[in-house]
């Protein structure tokens, strides 16, 4: 983003502007630069959100509690068209108050010391009040239309009060090159459907439930998640007069179905079958849970083993199509004093249904032979990597990495008082080490209190009014993930080693980067060049 000032703006509003990019954290007492920029000026690609930031200052002449503003946009005129307003979002950034900073993270990781005000849910309202002496930030994002011709675009956003009326210029030049549609990286976030169902106070598989999975579903799509978790006990067991079982798929089939049609199921993710037999931390064992199932002539429950549920389960997939892109999890994060009893239960699992991928996060070097889809923790993923990348090149593996409320320290993550570019180049180390895929357990986890873990592990959305409502930390992450198409379109045009080239010189390590978002911007906006160039 490039932003030039505007010298028709009228010097005297009760507040005043400036423009910063969507990485910027920006407080309600942050002051403004020494030259502030005072229109918009984007680069995008086709198929592309791409967003800059207007702080509204409320100025010394302005009410104690001023006018509320109100933000719009216009269509963008381009050579051959126009970009349409709809695809303009404005989107007021609130502030969630953070009681502690992360725990693990050392004073110079956080952008500010806690307790304090944190920007990083995007409101749905379209106006809101301002307060003198305190920054309001509008996050302008415009979606690029897959079939927008190359050439600069202009428009206008204009925000109102009672007192004043400001138009923000608004320029993006579209690129000659688009993003694929389908996102070449494996992206998941874990979601609770019980949050979902107890926020919205909607009974859990009503229909009403059903519609809110939609939203989630288009939602996740438009942020470049396509892997798609689904709790084993959406599958429906009963046992019949002469002991065989029955299963019922009605909730599993639309569930997945929900994420096909939004284009967010490449990947079927089966949650996990077992855990620790004592629920802690270092326990030593793990065990396989039985699944529940109902004698079909009195209703009466019964337990049955994996081995006869997961063979119903492979025929269903196998029935659907739905094998091949179909993974299962065992039990979460062995660690080293429980791992032997992790690959006992991993075997006997296998045993029952040795046509499904296993995978699971992981933090120990690796488990040949006992799981096919290895999602180390990203400081064990650092620690192990010469090893992890020889079993990924022989073969032994599919590598993906994660993320919790841990590492923290120097390391990428997306907690809330973390700087927005650590979420951002979570996706660039995917690229520069060539991990496939990316997990994280906490999309909307509204049930726990904010800060259980660290603030920002437990959710990245927000409940809104029809759905889930986004955060500046899921627009980084959207970033990121675009940014890893740049690269690989860099790659296939250049080369592998040029698109390296260009990401070292941002990221050195996975622990050793430049902070500085412009710095990144420059190399994205060298990338797209070199794209371009490329035809």
């Amino acid at each position: 983003m490039h932003a030039t000032p505007n010298p028709s703006a009228n010097p005297s509003p009760p507040f005043s502007i400036w423009i910063t990019h969507s990485l910027d954290t920006v407080f309600r007492d942050t002051p403004p630069p020494a030259k502030p920029a005072l229109s918009i000026e984007l680069l995008a690609a086709g198929g592309e959100y791409e967003a800059a930031q207007v702080i509204i200052a409320p100025g010394p002449q302005a009410a104690p509690d001023a006018d509320a503003v109100t933000a719009s946009a216009s269509s963008l005129a381009g050579p051959q068209g126009r970009i349409p307003a709809s695809n303009v979002q404005c989107r007021f950034v609130g502030y969630q108050w953070v009681e502690e900073n992360s725990k693990a993270a050392p004073p110079e990781e956080v952008t500010r010391k806690a307790p304090a005000w944190f920007p990083d849910p995007l409101l749905e309202e379209r106006s809101v009040p301002l307060k003198r002496g305190e920054n309001q930030p509008l996050l302008v994002t415009v979606c690029v239309p897959r079939d927008a011709a190359p050439g600069v675009y202009r428009g206008r956003v204009a925000l109102a009060s009672s007192g004043a009326r400001i138009e923000v210029p608004l320029t993006v030049e579209v690129l000659p090159f688009t993003l694929p549609q389908r996102p070449s990286l494996y992206v998941t976030n874990w979601f609770s459907h019980g949050a979902i169902a107890n926020h919205y106070k909607v009974p859990l598989y009503g229909e009403e439930f059903w519609r809110l999975l939609e939203a989630f579903a288009r939602d996740m799509a438009a942020y470049r998640q396509n892997v798609v978790m689904v709790p084993p006990d959406l599958v429906d067991v009963y046992i019949e007069a002469d002991g065989s079982l029955t299963f019922d798929f009605p909730r599993f089939d639309r569930w997945v179905s929900i994420f096909e049609t939004a284009s967010c199921a490449a990947r079927i993710e089966i949650m996990h079958l077992g855990g620790r037999t004592t629920n802690e931390w270092e326990c030593p064992t793990f065990i396989i849970g039985k699944r529940a199932a109902l004698v079909r002539a009195t209703g009466e429950r019964r337990d049955i083993e994996i081995e006869q549920f997961l063979p119903g389960l492979v025929k269903h997939l196998c029935d659907k199509g739905w094998l091949e892109k179909t993974m299962l999890h065992v039990a979460d994060e062995p660690i080293p004093v429980n791992v032997e009893s992790w690959k006992q239960a991993s075997r006997r699992v296998h045993a029952a249904a040795p046509e499904l991928r296993r995978t699971d996060a992981i933090h120990v070097p690796g488990l040949p032979g006992d799981l096919e889809i290895w999602v180390p923790q990203l400081n064990f993923f650092d620690e192990y990597y010469d090893s992890l990348r020889q079993a990924q090149q022989r073969g032994q593996c599919e590598l993906w990495f994660y993320t919790a409320w841990v590492p923290q320290g120097k390391y990428p993550n997306r907690l809330m008082d973390f700087p927005l570019i650590k979420p951002r180049l979570l996706h660039w180390v995917n690229f520069l080490y060539g991990a496939t895929g990316y997990l994280h357990w906490g999309l909307n986890w509204w049930d726990l209190k904010q800060g259980t873990f660290s603030p920002g592990d437990e959710w990245i959305v927000y409940p809104g009014k029809d759905g889930p409502r986004a955060s500046l930390r899921w627009e980084a992450m959207r970033d990121g993930l675009e940014d890893y198409e740049y690269f690989k379109l860099l790659a296939a045009k250049r080369g592998p080693a040029r698109a390296t080239e260009l990401g070292r010189q941002l990221m050195r390590s996975i622990t050793d980067y430049d902070r500085d978002p412009n710095k990144l911007l420059a190399i994205r906006r060298e990338m797209a060049r070199e794209i371009s160039a490329a035809g």
